[in-house]
């Protein structure tokens, strides 16, 4: 199984993932802004931030809740590599607990991680 796939080139208004599907990817933008969407009160949808070229979207999902947390939608043009849960999987059962609890924690306590 290929672990980490070629990149994706994303136009805007494209969403890479919605709020509550299983996650399975993570994402390192290469290129471009990507929004992260929340569905607030009375339905509203928010906006709670904007990552960019070097950030990873869809780490909470994929570590801590199993589902994503936030819709994640491009912001004019966009490019991206998919890391597969496999991939990510195997690189953290090489860390020790007291590191794992450190990621852990941090990733919970974030609002701004989706």
């Amino acid at each position: 199984m290929k672990q980490v796939t070629d990149c994706q080139i994303l136009t805007d208004g494209q969403v890479v993932f919605r709020e509550g599907q299983p996650a399975s990817i993570v994402y390192l933008i290469a290129h471009g802004e990507i929004e992260l969407l929340k569905v607030g009160e009375n339905n509203k949808i928010e906006s709670i931030s904007t990552s960019i070229a070097g950030d990873f979207i869809g780490v909470k999902g994929l570590v801590d809740a199993k589902n994503y947390t936030a819709t994640a939608k491009v912001k004019g043009a966009a490019t991206i590599i998919p890391i597969a849960r496999e991939k990510i999987d195997h690189e953290l059962s090489k860390l020790d607990k007291l590191t794992l609890n450190i990621i852990s924690s941090t990733i919970k306590k974030s609002d701004t991680i989706a």
